[in-house]
């Protein structure tokens, strides 16, 4: 179908009339009637004139009775032409019918009219208002549906919901009630409130059912509740609930999990009284589905997770060695507690043949083909390991992993004692003794009365007794231990074990051993009865090791879990525990300091996190010194820090804080000044909320730092400036050069006041990213390496992300990156090209180039200007802009 036959078959199936005609003229040149050209259904029906041939045929043939119209239609056309289209409304009283035309002529005498019946126009109108508010619904219920598939927590998922459907439908509330069927209560737990409506989230826990047993049974039956009145409720406990609420209308939806009762989804409107529209209801019932499944998922998921949980704790509790491996390419992908203790090492993500059998392709053994070919049933068989040297009886299965890939599971059960049972007596005392010998514990066994029998080197060494001195002695005397904590000795382990009725080994911790040169370690052991096959008792073997640097590292872990590890100070877990603590009577008036660091993002930006990390540290050192001992002195979160004050009031809060900006003024970190943003706030009532004074010392914190937040900028740069001019890495008489000569430039090409100041500004400060160059290359009299030179070239992305950091200097930042670019697109770092680069940088580039040239540096001297102007000018097209070359050339007097 060609573009023409396509248009032809649209017009032909429009609702709208469409006619085509050319006008008649009369002697006068008057239109005084038409010839139909062309007519499409819709027309013909509008008239009357269905099946009817009106092609060629005039309008005075076709139509009859409309002498009037066709003389005012005449009359109109005479204002229509190519250019100038008309749009009227006009009533047709032969037909008493009001229509809508629209009529446009494509060529001269040659008119297309388009006519559409009042009547129709406002049921379309209708229609379409309509499918506005399906189509809003239907992408509402969409986005939704997306939601519920993204990774995200269920908190996130209803907050974000909530807040769409109430923005979408206009409402003033929305809110998802959980009913407690333990409780037999209800509880308002996400809630979305309109920018004006006051929040009910606090105030609606623990709603008991059997107050409002109307409402609840209305749910339970899966009906909604919907009122355009809520006083039309016919429950008074229900309208005493809702009228504090300000609520007008509501609509509220029941949701259940398969069969069982979760609880409602509601929607209020306060502002005025609503209809709610059966479309509206039926997109919210939909969405309330989606809650559904996804609350159904949610616990599923759950399931899922807390069954593969228990499973991986079973096969953890398992002593024989149990790994999953990928049968395709062999990778380890689970190992149990026990595989671990065997290999001293986890293997997940090694190859099973490479760190099992020590072997560089598959075993010739390896069972994935008998696996396979017996679909998930198990296999039995036994294995000397050499890396081990233990034979195994395993027991493996092709079984299906979570996600949906076949796997190997195997268990090994050693049964290298079996195996060697038959061997020699004394092979099995030597293999005992070598064993005894070289693991990490210490080994001691007696005899039933008590008496050392045996002890291994690890025995000997934590417990200051050779083995010839401590055979036939009392195992209290060479095993010495006391509790911990009281410091009082401890029950002999020997009469424990030989207490214990079975073979189950007795633990017993916190224990310091005291060895015999009075050194106390701390130890943990356990002893076991050893008996014979008459279930008689030979003895005891203790079993203990030094736990010194377990237990130092267990300190150092309960210490990072209560402080910062970059700063030392507290962190808000701990913060946050202290302050449920003392949060008491007995401690007000009790005080909150919030702050938060100036200048942390500049100093990341130019001298990287490291530097960034040292000005936090600078200011947590600065805080301990300016507060009190029993102050608690916390890093809140990222660049903020907070102070809880006991038994301290507002105006002693205040002095702290004044005390914290005089030690920050006279203090400095590099470049840039420390500073820090407070706000405090006082808790004096027993009644206040203490998260509401920590909401009003934050809030006081924050206008703090916007009243002092371009100060702390402009300080920081100014700093930055006069830096670079200290290091000899840019002089004053420098940039003030480069600022007269592009102002010239400038004016010449005709530009605003507000681009001449950027220009300016530019030229002060196009360098300042060199304030993070070493002054090793920026010094450097020899020419620099390909490395110094990368390194050099960073100054301008340095530079740009500096005036970022910086709103009054953000103007300027992309003319700071790109003020090193050619116009031939040679340049960096971007590798801009011809007009792409910033005027501004087009302009600093030449006259920076120019001033450098006749100053002259260390390895280069300066040039005569006119030799200057020359090699600027031999640079237009390549690195220069050549309009502004020539306008440059022609101010500094052209070339001679």
């Amino acid at each position: 179908m060609t573009g023409q036959d396509f248009y032809r078959t649209v017009v032909q199936n429009t609702l709208s009339g469409y006619v085509y005609c050319r006008s008649i003229a009369g002697p006068d040149g008057s239109i005084v009637d038409f010839v139909i050209l062309e007519a499409n259904q819709a027309f013909l029906e509008l008239f009357g004139l269905e099946g009817k041939d009106v092609k060629g045929k005039p309008f005075s043939q076709v139509f009859t009775g409309i002498q009037r119209e066709q003389a005012y239609l005449a009359n109109v056309l005479q204002r229509v032409s190519p250019s100038r289209p008309l749009r009227l409304r006009t009533y047709f009283k032969s037909q008493r019918r009001v229509y809508r035309l629209h009529i446009y002529s494509p060529q001269a005498e040659h008119f297309v009219i388009h006519i559409l019946h009042a009547s129709q126009l406002s049921h379309d109108r209708k229609m379409e208002r309509y499918l506005k508010r399906r189509l809003s619904n239907e992408e509402l219920l969409f986005n939704t549906a997306m939601l519920a598939m993204q990774d995200m927590g269920m908190d996130q998922f209803y907050l974000r919901c909530l807040e769409m459907i109430g923005e979408k439908l206009g409402l003033s509330r929305v809110y998802v009630f959980e009913y407690h069927a333990e409780s037999n209560t209800i509880d308002n737990t996400y809630e979305w409130v309109a920018p004006g409506i006051s929040p009910q989230k606090e105030h609606l826990q623990g709603i008991k059912t059997q107050d409002i047993p109307w409402w609840h049974q209305t749910l339970l039956e899966r009906k909604n509740i919907q009122f355009s009145d809520v006083e039309d409720i016919p429950e008074e406990a229900a309208k005493a609930l809702l009228r504090p609420q300000e609520v007008k209308s509501l609509l509220a939806m029941p949701l259940f999990i398969d069969s069982a009762y979760y609880g409602f989804a509601g929607f209020d409107h306060c502002h005025s009284y609503r209809d709610w529209h059966p479309e509206d209801v039926r997109i919210l019932s939909s969405v309330c589905n989606i809650f559904s499944d996804y609350m159904k998922h949610k616990q599923t998921e759950a399931a899922l997770h807390l069954e593969r949980a228990q499973l991986l704790s079973l096969f953890d509790g398992i002593q024989e060695p149990i790994y999953v491996a990928d049968m395709e390419n062999y990778s380890i992908i689970y190992g149990n507690l026990a595989l671990q203790r065997v290999y001293n090492q986890s293997l997940v993500g090694k190859i099973c043949y490479r760190v099992l059998m020590n072997r560089d392709q598959p075993c010739e053994f390896c069972t994935n083909p008998t696996l396979k070919a017996m679909a998930y049933e198990p296999y039995v068989w036994e294995f000397r390991n050499p890396v081990l040297n233990r034979y195994y009886r395993v027991v493996d299965r092709m079984i299906t992993w979570p996600d949906g890939r076949d796997v190997r599971f195997e268990m090994a059960i050693d049964i290298s004692d079996y195996k060697q049972a038959t061997r020699d007596l004394q092979t099995e005392k030597e293999r005992l003794r070598v064993t005894l010998h070289s693991i990490g514990d210490g080994v001691i066994s007696t005899h039933q009365d008590g008496t050392v029998l045996m002890m291994n080197e690890v025995a000997e060494n934590l417990t200051g007794w050779w083995r010839e001195e401590a055979l036939g002695r009392p195992l209290s005397k060479v095993f010495r231990i006391f509790d911990e904590q009281s410091h009082l000795p401890q029950p002999d382990p020997v009469d424990l074990a030989m207490q214990s009725s079975t073979r189950q080994v007795t633990p017993v911790n916190h224990a310091v051993l005291l060895d015999r040169n009075g050194r106390e370690r701390p130890v943990d052991y356990s002893a076991s009865p050893i008996k014979d096959i008459s279930d008689d008792v030979l003895g005891v073997v203790l079993v203990f090791r030094d736990v010194t640097q377990q237990k130092k590292e267990a300190a150092e872990i309960f210490y990072l879990s209560y402080h910062d590890r970059l700063t030392g100070l507290y962190n808000r877990a701990f913060f946050e525990r202290e302050l449920a603590r003392l949060n008491t009577d007995r401690q007000l008036p009790l005080s909150m300091i919030m702050g938060d660091v100036n200048g942390l993002k500049i100093t990341n930006d130019v001298f990287g996190h490291q530097a960034g990390d040292n000005l936090l540290r600078a200011i947590a050192q600065l805080l301990r010194e300016s507060c009190r001992s029993e102050d608690i002195i916390a890093r809140w979160g990222g660049d903020e820090f907070i102070i809880l004050l006991p038994q301290t009031s507002s105006e002693e809060a205040h002095q702290i804080c004044e005390r914290i900006t005089k030690a920050c003024r006279e203090s400095s970190y590099g470049l840039t000044r420390v500073s820090i943003s407070l706000g405090y706030a006082t808790k004096k009532d027993p009644e206040e909320d203490i998260m509401q004074v920590l909401r009003l010392a934050e809030d006081f914190m924050y206008k703090r730092k916007l009243l002092e937040s371009k100060s702390i900028r402009s300080s920081i740069v100014g700093s930055i400036k006069q830096t670079l001019y200290e290091r000899g890495v840019e002089s004053e008489e420098h940039t003030h050069h480069l600022a007269l000569l592009g102002t010239r430039i400038g004016m010449a090409m005709g530009l605003s006041d507000n681009e001449i100041n950027e220009l300016e500004l530019l030229a002060m400060l196009h360098d300042i990213g060199k304030i993070a160059i070493s002054d090793h290359i920026l010094k450097k009299s020899a020419k620099l390496c390909p490395e110094e030179a990368q390194e050099l070239k960073r100054h301008t992305e340095i530079g740009y992300r500096i005036a970022q950091s910086v709103p009054e200097l953000a103007p300027i930042a992309d003319c700071i990156l790109s003020h090193h670019e050619w116009w031939n697109g040679e340049g960096y770092p971007q590798g801009l090209k011809g007009a792409a680069i910033p005027l501004p940088s087009r302009i600093i580039t030449i006259v920076d180039v120019y001033d450098n040239l006749i100053t002259g540096c260390s390895i280069q001297p300066g040039l005569p200007p006119q030799q200057a102007l020359k090699a600027i000018a031999g640079a237009a097209g390549t690195q220069f802009d050549p309009g502004i070359t020539a306008i440059f050339v022609e101010q500094m007097g052209g070339l001679a």
